[in-house]
């Protein structure tokens, strides 16, 4: 779920447990939070189910701070037979599966790399330049979906719509793959 007040997701973990997260707007300069699941119920006071769930099921100590910030996608990826792949090389906040999705894109990449180039100590700069632009892409994207406010991209305009409900669902479904295929060679 996407709002102006950060994003929640949720997942299934397995023997009845689930997964999820809180994702807010942070600056490196911010004093740290004391009381993170106060500062939470603040931000998403009003939000549907599961929100209100989740939030009502916590105690205190539940909920802790991991700050993420996003760096800028270096040019290279390594050096010599040593290659960094997903977060090593392009951390993302967590929306939309993106990194996830970039470091299997990663791996598939350096894997043709490995089988195209015949000098091991060429690969990393063959796989780095092949890779940046989608990762940085997907990095940008990523970020700016948690920014309600500001310039959007007509990709992160359509990634809202469909998550708001607002666009008729094959024309969403149209949208986001559009979406998908910018951010993946595989698709």
């Amino acid at each position: 779920m996407v709002g102006r007040q950060g994003d929640f997701g949720f997942m299934g973990a397995g023997d009845g447990l689930m997964q999820w997260f809180f994702d807010v707007p942070w600056s490196p300069d911010a004093p740290p939070e004391d009381k993170p699941l106060e500062m939470l119920r603040r931000r998403f006071a009003g939000w549907g189910s599961p929100v209100e769930q989740v939030l009502a099921s916590l105690g205190d100590g539940d909920a802790e701070v991991f700050p993420h910030t996003r760096h800028k996608v270096p040019c290279r990826w390594g050096a010599g037979r040593c290659a960094l792949l997903g977060d090593a090389a392009h951390g993302m906040p967590p929306v939309m599966a993106l990194g996830t999705n970039q470091a299997l894109e990663d791996v598939a990449t350096l894997v043709d790399c490995l089988g195209a180039v015949p000098d091991p100590t060429a690969v990393v700069g063959v796989y780095s330049s092949r890779r940046r632009r989608q990762a940085a892409l997907a990095s940008t994207v990523a970020s700016h979906s948690l920014a309600v406010s500001g310039p959007r991209t007509l990709m992160q305009s359509e990634y809202l719509m469909r998550m708001n409900g607002a666009t008729p669902p094959r024309l969403a479904t149209r949208g986001f793959g559009r979406l998908l295929r910018t951010l993946s060679s595989r698709i």
